[in-house]
């Protein structure tokens, strides 16, 4: 028999945590997104390690500034340095094959339209050196890296929009050594245009693909084939669609690029995957309906990465304030895996806020899982750590809790374990006149716990129960066993006065095995 008095959090019916059973299942979880400090009105966001550190650090391109943000190891970043009159699009790479990372982005106007600013190691970068520079031309809106014609040397595509006429054109730079740039193609296309280097033929060379929008509302996709010696096949028409280009990606790991395009059917986003099998023109190779949530959502930016430590990559797509996971089959087929909420609100949600623009992967606290850092218009760059739980781990300690409107919730567990003994639960602070959950999970061996938020897992699910006006949660249990193996519990919240959908999550409790 013991008696404690420990910090927990809602509870409101008759438990009993004698039975748990622990049931495995992978669930992906990210912990609520932090603001990097600094970093703000953020148009671009990259994960690279300038300072060779074995630890990523974050480049985010703003408004009229580039900052450089280097990584601690544990999530968190240090203080920012800036390029001054830098703005996105942002690339990083070894632009002169020093083995030092580069910065690539765009420069306002006034100053060359697209430079490279060199690393210097450390995490120090000199002054930008320009790649283009054409006054009447905006900053280009999108940049690629990859290699065109084989000779190891970084190659660039670029759309340039052309402010004066109102056309676009495709102008790509073909690498040399030590940073050294010559024009290997400019053409004037469409305006409207989206462009991507994807090595379609799987001959290992990047080749340009772009689309445009007919009048009618349709996509021409136009395919110019890398011929491996930095100069390129006619522009090929390889097909109408009805929605445009969003990213290229080898789903299904045969060397040859898909290409993922949506368009909205009935208020409900579409994903299709179309690829080059055989001669043109493109085959469509599947269908993903979205998530409902994401239906009236935009797709600006997707990332292949394994976040659910399976070692198989996953594909995050960025929809405003949201991610959604996809599975990739060996087939290279999308399944639904769930979405994660990493800006703080936007216009899909009915009022004005952030909304995710770019978006990186990589582990940024070295626990082995992928975490998330996010460009958020209006809001900055923002982190979201991975806390996704495996067979092994079923609950995962995520270090706090999850204040709601109403503060932090409290619970309160008070009493004895036996026959004849009555143990009170008590949650103060929680969301007022709101359903609430207990939870519960068999602890891991040997793994300390700190308090803090908890990732659910199926074991034990208790609720609905519903909070008081004064946002109290209360629960007497009288002959309540001791648990037979450690667990850890804790209340989850439904939060509408924050937003819809929201949670608040109380601080945990640890109950030991006799």
């Amino acid at each position: 028999m013991r008696h404690r008095t420990v910090a927990l959090c809602a509870l409101a019916a008759t438990l009993s945590i004698a039975q748990t059973q622990a049931q495995s299942q992978l669930q992906v979880v990210f912990d609520a997104s932090s603001l990097v400090p600094d970093v703000v009105l953020s148009k671009g966001v990259v994960l690279a390690d300038l300072d060779a550190d074995g630890v990523d650090d974050l480049v985010s391109a703003g408004n009229s500034t580039v900052g450089i943000s280097l990584g601690i190891g544990d999530g968190t970043f240090g203080p920012t340095a800036t390029i001054t009159d830098a703005t996105s699009p942002v690339l990083v790479e070894d632009v002169d094959g020093d083995g030092v990372l580069d910065i690539i982005h765009g420069m306002i106007p006034g100053q060359p339209m697209l430079a490279w600013s060199p690393g210097l190691g450390g995490g120090l970068v000199g002054p930008p050196q320009t790649l283009i520079a054409t006054a009447a031309i905006q900053i280009p809106p999108t940049v690629f890296a990859g290699d065109i014609d084989g000779d190891a040397h970084l190659d660039l595509s670029v759309l340039r929009r052309l402010s004066v006429f109102g056309v676009d054109s495709i102008y790509v730079l073909r690498g040399g050594p030590l940073g050294t740039f010559s024009s290997a193609l400019d053409m004037t296309i469409q305006p409207n245009t989206r462009l991507a280097f994807a090595d379609l033929d799987g001959d290992g060379f990047d080749d340009v693909f772009y689309n445009f929008t007919f009048p009618s509302g349709l996509e021409s996709y136009v395919w110019m084939r890398s011929l491996g010696d930095g100069t390129f096949a006619a522009p090929q028409g390889i097909g109408v669609q009805p929605g445009p280009l969003r990213g290229a990606f080898d789903l299904d790991g045969d060397g040859r690029d898909e290409l993922l395009m949506t368009y909205k059917d009935a208020g409900e986003v579409i994903i299709e995957v179309f690829g080059l099998v055989g001669a043109p023109p493109l085959t469509l190779l599947q269908t993903v309906p979205d998530i409902p949530v994401f239906g009236n959502g935009t797709f600006s930016d997707a990332v292949l990465a394994d976040h659910d430590g399976d070692s198989l990559d996953e594909l995050a797509i960025l929809w405003q304030q949201k991610v959604a996971f996809y599975d990739i089959a060996g087939d290279g087929t999308l399944v639904p895996q769930g979405h994660a909420h990493v800006c703080a609100g936007g216009v899909g949600q009915g009022s004005p806020g952030e909304e995710g623009v770019d978006i990186a992967a990589s582990d940024l606290d070295g626990d082995g899982r992928v975490d998330l850092a996010v460009a958020c218009n209006f809001g900055g760059t923002r982190i979201a750590l991975n806390h996704t739980y495996f067979d092994a781990e079923p609950f995962q300690d995520l270090g706090q809790p999850l204040p709601g409107s109403n503060g932090i919730p409290t619970q309160l567990l008070d009493g004895d374990f036996g026959v004849g003994q009555t143990v009170e639960v008590r949650v103060l602070n929680a969301p007022v006149s709101e359903a609430a959950y207990w939870i519960a999970g068999v602890a891991r061996l040997d793994t300390p716990f700190s308090g803090g938020v908890l990732v659910p897992s199926p074991d034990v699910i208790k609720g609905p129960f519903f909070s008081s006006p004064a946002g109290q949660l209360s629960l007497t249990a009288n002959d309540l066993a001791a648990p037979p193996v450690d667990v850890y519990t804790q209340w989850w919240i439904v939060d509408t006065a924050t937003a819809p959908g929201a949670l608040a999550a109380s601080t945990a409790v640890l109950l030991e095995a006799d």
